[in-house]
């Protein structure tokens, strides 16, 4: 099945499928069940359009993790992260999976990537480099984007500035977690004041 098959060659390999694996016609076979229920739950997503936005965006996260090995160089993860943030902004970060693309910065950031970044990079490198990263951050939830700091603050080693940039976009996410942890509790107590307020003012 292709990346781009419409909702009719889905559902037409589906139907292929299910006739072929259903277990009444396999009746010999001990896993002839268990594939049909695969097949179903393979159409349940494909055929959703949400469902299935979701599961291309974790299909392609998770091919970039595992791309084959490749000669790595700063141009090279330079590239690559811009890719990245393309993409995001293609897609609905509301549905993409958040642990993957934390995963996949931290990809960016192995002991041995950063040492290549630090050994053959300049600073008008870092200055694309780690902007990019931070960039790709902000749509990530602030336990998931902290190790992305940690990693990204041993790119910056030796500049003020860049170093600094990193440790404004922790404390920027920071507060903005905290604020977030915050809301339900003050939403609370704004309904409270209003409620005796409101009781205050019906006893005039």
């Amino acid at each position: 099945m292709q990346p781009d098959a419409k909702p009719e060659e889905i559902k037409k390999a589906f139907r292929r499928l299910a006739h072929t694996y259903h277990p009444d016609k396999n009746p010999d076979d001990p896993f002839a069940e268990a594939n049909f229920r695969t097949i179903q739950e393979a159409y349940s997503v494909l055929s959703d359009p949400g469902k299935r936005a979701a599961y291309d965006e974790e299909r392609w996260l998770s091919g970039k993790i595992n791309a084959r090995t490749v000669v790595i160089s700063p141009e090279y993860l330079l590239r690559e992260i811009r890719k990245l943030n393309n993409h995001i902004n293609s897609v609905d970060v509301h549905r993409m999976n958040k642990q993957l693309l934390h995963e996949y910065l931290l990809f960016f950031l192995t002991d041995e990537k950063i040492a290549i970044i630090r050994k053959q990079a300049d600073a008008s490198y870092l200055g694309h480099f780690i902007p990019a990263m931070l960039d790709a951050t902000l749509h990530l939830p602030f336990y998931f984007a902290a190790p992305v700091y940690t990693r990204l603050q041993l790119v910056a080693t030796g500049s003020a500035h860049l170093s600094e940039l990193v440790d404004k976009a922790r404390r920027r996410m920071a507060g903005q977690a905290r604020r977030q942890r915050y809301l339900p509790l003050l939403m609370v107590l704004i309904t409270l004041l209003l409620c005796i307020a409101m009781y205050l003012f019906s006893k005039k």
